[in-house]
């Protein structure tokens, strides 16, 4: 329709939101029907994401389900998970929003995007783990199996030494792959790793600067359990989010004791 009405040079915000709000109206119905319809037109939708942001793909998604209580935090996750958009661009919209912090779900969209991010490092944490532990029986059974051989050609049992010359050599090979598939994993992990970190920070700073900077006592109360619940990651760049609350002694101090380090 796009095509065939001339309006493929019109502005790509204007399309994207046209199409996004069409492709939501029809899958209201649950969020089955939501992930179908955006998985139907998924590449029209990341061809205008790149031109006009994913900040407005976000914004009609959470807008097309305000007042369905959670769904629009659900909906939110579901384009991450779907790689619609990028967790800076749900930042990047909720920062847009801070005035409105602790409003039509903008608090459970902040957390679900930091959810999202430990999520996928925490898999490539359990692959990881997974992968050692796979590594250290191969070890385990090459090293076994390297002594078997050498007591059976000792005791003269040829034909045993060479079974367990083989299971040694398949063991070795064992452990190269999972060497590999570690190696392969460490990019990865890092990705997702800086990624929670920067999210987390960038989130964080970004709303307790709103916070310190006039909002109402609820939405600083919300602002400073979002800090508490993410302390985990936000710890290791307190400075980062201390700097972000401003120059009020007040918001210091609360920013502080919510991530539990000393204020300076």
């Amino acid at each position: 329709w796009i095509n065939a009405q001339g309006l493929s040079q019109a502005s790509p915000d204007v399309l994207l939101r046209s199409l996004a709000v069409a492709t939501l109206e029809r899958g209201q119905k649950c969020i089955t029907h939501h992930d179908v319809l955006l998985k139907r037109y998924s590449t029209p939708l990341r061809e205008l994401v790149e031109k006009a942001g994913g900040e407005v793909l976000v914004d009609a998604a959470a807008g097309e389900w305000r007042g369905h209580p959670q769904m629009a935090p659900i909906a939110v996750q579901r384009l991450l998970a779907l790689d619609l958009v990028t967790p800076a661009a749900v930042v990047n919209w909720l920062l847009q929003r801070t005035a409105a912090f602790g409003e039509d779900d903008t608090y459970e969209i902040a957390a679900s995007v930091c959810d999202f991010v430990s999520a996928s490092k925490e898999q490539n944490i359990g692959k990881r783990n997974a992968l050692l532990a796979k590594l250290h029986a191969a070890e385990a059974e090459a090293s076994g199996a390297g002594q078997a051989a050498v007591d059976f050609n000792a005791q003269g049992r040829v034909f045993d030494a060479q079974q367990a010359q083989a299971a040694e050599a398949s063991a070795v090979e064992e452990i190269a792959a999972h060497e590999a598939a570690l190696a392969d994993l460490d990019a990865p992990l890092e990705r997702t790793t800086a990624l929670e970190r920067d999210t987390c920070v960038n989130l964080c700073g970004g709303l307790v600067k709103a916070a310190s900077g006039g909002a109402s006592p609820a939405v600083a109360d919300r602002i400073l359990a979002f800090v508490r619940r993410h302390r985990a990651s936000l710890a290791a760049d307190a400075d980062a989010v201390l700097r972000a609350a401003g120059s009020k002694k007040s918001a210091k101090h609360a920013v502080a004791a919510a991530l539990g380090v000393p204020t300076k």
